[in-house]
Order: C-alpha cells, then sequence, then structure tokens
C-alpha cells in the first residue's frame, strides 16, 4: 500500500468516525433542547400566572377594604350598592376592576349627590346586560356617565373592555 491509499483510507475513516460521533450526541442533545424549550414555555406561563394572581389579589384585598370602610362608616345605602353591584356583575360574567369611595356633592341642607365611580371589565355584551339590569330593577340607582375602553395588555398580547360607569344616588343628609 503506498502513502496516497493509506491517507485516502484515513480521511474516510476519521469521516466515518466524525459522522457516528456527531449522531451520537446528536441522539443526546435533542432531547434535551426540546425539554428546555418545554421547561422555559412552562416558566413564562407560571410566571404569568403569578402576576395575575398578584393583580387579582391586590384588586381583592382594596375591594374588601372599601367594604370594610363603608361598612364602618354606617352607610348602609353604600354598602346595598356595592353588593348590588358585585351580585350583577357575577351574574354577568363580569369582574370589578375598582370601587373609589363616593364623591359627596351638597346641593342643599337636605340633599347630597353620592357618586360612585365604578371600572368593570369584560365582554361588551354582558356589559349591556349589565346595565340594562341596573336600569331596569334598581330605581335608587342612576347612570350618570359610561366610557368603555378597548385597553390591551401588552405581556400576555390580549385585548379587553374597561367600562368606567359613574353612579349617582341622592340621600337624604342625616341632621345631628
Amino acid at each position: 500500500m503506498n502513502y496516497k491509499i493509506k491517507n485516502i483510507l484515513l480521511g474516510v475513516v476519521f469521516v466515518l468516525l466524525l459522522a457516528a460521533f456527531f449522531k451520537l450526541l446528536m441522539k443526546q442533545v435533542m432531547p434535551q433542547s426540546f425539554e428546555l424549550k418545554t421547561l422555559n414555555n412552562q416558566k413564562q406561563s407560571l410566571a404569568v400566572i403569578k402576576q395575575q394572581i398578584q393583580m387579582y389579589s391586590h384588586t381583592n384585598e382594596k375591594l374588601n377594604k372599601d367594604l370594610n370602610l363603608i361598612s364602618s362608616e354606617g352607610k348602609q345605602s353604600k354598602k346595598d350598592l356595592l353588593n348590588t353591584i358585585n351580585m350583577l356583575s357575577a351574574a354577568h360574567n363580569l369582574q370589578i376592576v375598582s370601587f373609589q369611595p363616593p364623591h359627596i356633592y351638597s346641593a342643599n341642607q337636605k340633599e347630597e349627590l353620592l357618586s360612585y365611580f365604578i371600572i368593570i371589565r369584560g365582554d361588551f355584551k354582558d356589559m349591556i346586560k349589565f346595565l340594562y339590569s341596573i336600569e331596569a330593577s334598581y330605581s335608587f340607582l342612576s347612570i350618570h356617565k359610561i366610557e368603555i375602553q378597548k385597553k390591551t395588555d401588552y405581556k400576555a398580547k390580549k385585548y379587553f373592555l374597561d367600562m368606567l360607569l359613574i353612579v349617582q344616588q341622592y340621600q337624604k343628609t342625616s341632621t345631628l
């Protein structure tokens, strides 16, 4: 055998060994890379879920705080309003984002006007049904303003509707 044939055989054997090692390496690495991708996807989805849980718990704490504030003030009508809004939003698959304490306007000594600012999130058809049930069933409430906004959550890449609802209620002032 001369050197030319030996060099060719050595090159062919080297290429075959290199291909065999590459194939063996890919058998071990590819399943691990797929597993890594799935674990990263699960990690991202868990991070989003964690953020949503924190947001909902913060909203729940705020609503409980507002309910306790309203209860401690002794105004039964405010508590009834919050319970009514909460009951109707649950019945129509809506979420209460914000329920702020009332703005009080006293035009005279006998009556005061209470304006509540409520932000509700949900589907448009459910919002319309919610508004209809308020107007039809509850005479102690008067809807002053409705503002619906389309909002975007860029992290989750989702669109949703928020409705700012200003509800007014007349109340007789209590004289001491």
